[in-house]
């Protein structure tokens, strides 16, 4: 697998800027342009949207950033703190609201009683909302300690680099499946 970072001839750091992945993508993405450049396949394009895409998601960087300065991979066995713990359980409950208002959603035969749900389609959107909220000020408090993690590697530590990964990756799951749900709250209407 290539390196994302030197794809887009970006520094290889985790405090990398969105602004900064996506001038870098643009400006190799107009150079690769089959329309501006002939003898480029869409291979490298696609490469190059891949890279994008990674890198602007807190946990696609920071499990590159790992995957190049470690050698060993990170431990598939992450324990959660206890604010995600928390979090994990108010997404669930969210969740299993949101599906339950979705399956009676599709029960109701007639517009009278799908109107009737309405008001409970709208609490779910907004529990979801909420859930979807929390999500964010989480990945946002992990990026935030994104320098920590670099510094920490000057010593070959990376230890909370690690743990942090294994969160990002719980709060990615539980993102796309409130947002999935969102969807379905929306078509439901």
């Amino acid at each position: 697998m290539d390196n994302l970072f030197k794809m887009l001839h970006l520094p290889h750091s985790l405090t990398v800027s969105a602004g900064e992945i996506d001038d870098a993508w643009r400006s190799l993405s107009q150079k690769y342009h089959p329309d501006v450049n002939a003898s480029v396949n869409g291979d490298q394009l696609a490469d190059l949207n891949k890279a994008r895409e990674t890198l602007l998601k807190p946990v696609g960087r920071l499990g590159e950033w790992l995957r190049l300065k470690c050698d060993d991979p990170p431990s598939r066995n992450a324990a959660l703190s206890e604010d995600l713990m928390l979090l994990f359980a108010s997404v669930g409950d969210a969740l299993r609201q949101a599906d339950a208002v979705i399956e009676a959603m599709k029960k109701a035969q007639s517009a009278l009683a799908k109107s009737l749900l309405a008001p409970q389609v709208i609490t779910s959107q907004m529990a979801i909302q909420t859930q979807l909220g929390k999500i964010m000020a989480q990945n946002n408090r992990i990026e935030a300690a994104f320098p920590q993690f670099e510094g920490a590697a000057e010593n070959s530590d990376f230890q909370a680099a690690r743990a942090a990964l294994g969160e990002l990756k719980f709060l990615d799951k539980w993102q796309r499946e409130c947002q999935h749900r969102l969807l379905e709250l929306i078509a439901a209407e």
